[in-house]
Order: structure tokens, then sequence, then C-alpha cells
């Protein structure tokens, strides 16, 4: 705790900040989230050593990365319009620098939901990450109204063009905070949340996961401690949905190729069915998932998936392994199967015929053999 200059966010007048979170500090741009906070001058060589000295101590301590919270915050111009000081650099910019002296790995997750290039450009566009709340939103709008589908898919497929910034984005939620400020995405069914955190797991990028989510039960904090469900424990989870959520938040240990595969959205002809492909030369991981509530059949097509990774002659004597897990109805578990070989050229021919249960989701993988 110290004492340095500042300046009061509604009088302008020149006064001493104590930095710490707990001050009566104004924070007019974020009424809905906090009615007070400090905040101290970035520009203070005090505050710039006590910074990177907290960075040091960490990485000492074996720590791989930061996460920078509201990384917004520290951008000169934002600073200016917020409290009133004037800061020639970002101090988040200097932090990492200081980081990477020491570790050059150090890995830098951004919590900042615009301005994402920047954010980026702080760490070089190396070892870094940033908030992607579109997928969150945009989700949550398609599991409580069917007809907003459409403008996911449409973003699903607008990832296939954006490669060189589509692996640095986090998707996540719902956040620690979201129930206190009750966003739409903290009031999703427990169905509803294991189907968005299945299409993270498909998707380009990072999974940011909350509040115990993996063991089946929330934190969903709130100012109101009277109203703030305890932190989870293991113990206190229930077995089937503990055990739901380690397989699902294990897919992408089951499945590389949802972490450095290539990835692809697959059109078809069912308008309540989200299929995206991952894959490299010897795999296809297909993830299905039906937000109807009646069960759905689609046909897919993977003919440029096939044709571009096997030659003619290949394609005459391959065949691909299929083995399928698929979340029970009511979301109480998984099954795992293991289905007939499948021709190469009867798949490039008729497409993937695939059968989904009501509010449900699948993994279908396909392993060549040639």
């Amino acid at each position: 705790m110290q004492l340095c200059a500042g300046r009061h966010i509604c009088t302008s007048a020149k006064n001493l900040t104590l930095v710490s979170a707990t001050d009566e500090v104004p924070l007019r741009n974020f009424p809905r989230r906090w009615s007070s906070l400090a905040q101290p001058d970035l520009s203070h060589p005090e505050v710039i050593t006590n910074a990177l000295g907290i960075g040091r101590f960490w990485l000492a301590r074996g720590l791989d990365g930061f996460r920078i919270d509201a990384a917004l915050s520290a951008f000169p111009d934002k600073i200016k319009e917020n409290w009133g000081l004037d800061v020639e650099d970002n101090l988040t910019r200097l932090f990492i620098e200081e980081a990477r002296r020491i570790k050059p790995d150090c890995f830098i997750m951004f919590e900042g939901f615009e301005r994402l290039e920047e954010l980026r450009q702080l760490a070089d566009y190396e070892n870094c990450a940033v908030y992607n709340w579109r997928p969150r939103n945009l989700a949550t709008d398609a599991l409580r109204d069917p007809a907003k589908l459409p403008i996911l898919m449409s973003y699903l497929k607008e990832l296939e063009h954006a490669q060189q910034s589509r692996d640095e984005l986090v998707n996540l939620g719902p956040e620690h905070d979201a129930f206190d400020f009750e966003d739409p995405w903290a009031k999703l069914y427990y169905t509803e949340l294991l189907l968005l955190h299945f299409l993270y797991a498909f998707m380009p990028g990072y999974m940011l996961v909350f509040n115990g989510q993996i063991f089946g039960k929330q934190h969903a904090y709130k100012k109101q401690i009277e109203k703030t469900l305890p932190a989870p424990r293991v113990t206190d989870a229930d077995s089937a949905e503990r055990e739901t959520g380690k397989k699902l938040f294990g897919l992408r240990k089951k499945y590389p190729q949802l972490v450095r595969g290539d990835y692809r959205f697959l059109e078809h002809g069912e308008q309540d069915v989200i299929c995206l492909a991952r894959f490299d030369d010897n795999q296809i991981v297909i993830g299905v998932i039906n937000i109807d509530s009646d069960a759905k059949e689609v046909v897919l097509s993977l003919s440029d998936i096939i044709s571009g990774r096997l030659s003619p002659s290949d394609i005459e004597h391959a065949h691909y392994t299929q083995d399928v897990l698929i979340l029970k109805n009511n979301a109480e578990g998984w099954i795992s199967e293991t289905r007939d070989n499948m021709p190469a050229e009867k798949l490039l021919r008729e497409g993937l015929y695939v059968g989904i249960n009501p509010r449900s989701c699948q993994v279908i993988r396909l392993r060549l053999n040639v």
C-alpha cells in the first residue's frame, strides 16, 4: 500500500491516491460493476517499479505467464479519458517487456473485449491471447432463441478466413461475476452450458473455464455474500456431472486435432445443427451440436478435406475407421461407439450421414487407413 500522485476524476483536483482497490474513488465509466475504485498514477516511478517487481516475484516462483486484468485500462488515452491523468507509456507494455527479459516465452492473456490488435501488439503478437466475447454472446442468443443461430453460424464460418488472429482468441464464460451482473450467459441451463463449452472445444483458440464448471457446479459470485454460492469443491459435486464434465473438458487432450488441426465449418441443409471439423493428414474430428428439441439428421460433405489429403490412387484403397462419442439424453454422461469402416471413395461420393439426439452433441473421429 502506498500513496501516489493522482487526480480526482470528478473535480480534476490533484490529490494523493492510495494504491488499493478499496478507496472510495468514483469510477464513472463502470457504474454497473463497481461503485468505487482507486486509480494509481501509472506514470509514477514507484508504481512502475512495484508493478515490475510483482512480475519478477512470481516468475521466480515458476509461473508461466500472467492474465492482464482490465487490459484496456492501462492505455494512455483510456487513463486520460477515465481519470484525467497524463501517462506517456503503457505500463502493461513495460511489464511484458520486463517479464520476457526474465522468461522469453512468458504467456500473456489479456482481459479486454475491444482493440484486440493493439493488445496483441503489446506482446509482439507472440505467446499471447485476448478475450473473445463473440462466441459466448452469439451462442447464448442461439441457445435461447434458435432463430438467431444463423448469426452464430456466420461467425463460425468467418473464422475459416481469420487464421492469423483466431488462434490467439480466448473463448470464455460464464465469468465468476456474470452472475452478479445477471448476464444472459450466466442464466444458461446445465445442458446449455455443456453445449457452449463443447462448441469452444472445436473452435480455434483457447478455452477459459470458470467456477468449477468441470465439476458441474457454479461459484455464482454476488456482491451480497449471503447470495453467493460457496466455491465448488470436488467432494460436493454430483459424481455423474463430474464425469460428464471430465470427458467434455478432456476432449482437447483426447483429440489433439482440436488444438493443432485445421479448421472447417461444414455446410449442410439443417438449420438447427452446427458442424465443425478439425483435421490433419491422418484424422478428421467432427463436432456436431443440435440445439433443437427434436432429433435431427444431416449429411456432411467431406470431399474437399479428403481430396486435399489423398491422391486419386490412394482414394481407391483408403478407408476410415469411425468412432463416436455421444452426449446422452438429458446430459447424463457419454456413450462411446465404434462403427464400421468407411471407404474413402464412398465418403467422397455420398458424404457422412449423422443422426443426433435433441439438445445434444457428439464427436465423430475418422481415422485414415491406406
